[in-house]
């Protein structure tokens, strides 16, 4: 049985796509306020020695996989979501025997910084963000297996 609470909920997620799919430009409203964008998602392999497997999907969508040579880029784009930023999109990467996941795009993190383009650059220690004037880095996520983590990579 549904509450109300969650009949409210999925109510507004309906009206959110309704109007996303309506306004898929950008366009201002009459508080100066404006509707969302695509976001460009930009993964760019910075490992020198090896080919890197990249593969960026979220929980409805699977961008497929890509092999990547140093310097080459695999990249994705998407409308974020307008009234509840909640947009969560993860990346596997694999190369020689290393397998990795990162959450390339977390609406709440990336948006500020990169409303609508957002580069990464992936190096063997994790991967790390362009931002006008610098570059943040950051760990891989935690490889977790039938809900235990674990302290290496399977290889």
């Amino acid at each position: 049985m549904k509450t109300v609470w969650y009949a409210f909920v999925e109510r507004i997620v309906d009206v959110e796509k309704i109007l996303v799919e309506e306004h898929s430009g950008e366009c201002s409203g009459e508080y100066g306020e404006s509707w969302p964008t695509r976001a460009h998602v930009y993964v760019t392999n910075n490992i020198t020695n090896y080919q890197l497997g990249v593969e960026c999907k979220d929980k409805n969508s699977n961008f497929g996989f890509r092999a990547l040579q140093f310097g080459e880029s695999y990249s994705f784009s998407f409308m974020p979501k307008y009234f509840i930023p909640r947009s969560l999109y993860f990346c596997k990467f694999s190369w020689k025997a290393a397998f990795h996941r990162f959450d390339i795009y977390i609406q709440t993190r990336d948006q500020p910084d990169c409303d609508t383009h957002c580069q990464w650059l992936v190096n063997e220690s994790g991967p790390c963000k362009i931002k006008t004037g610098s570059v943040v880095c950051f760990h891989w996520n935690d490889v977790v297996i039938g809900g235990r983590q674990l302290d290496q990579t399977i290889g």
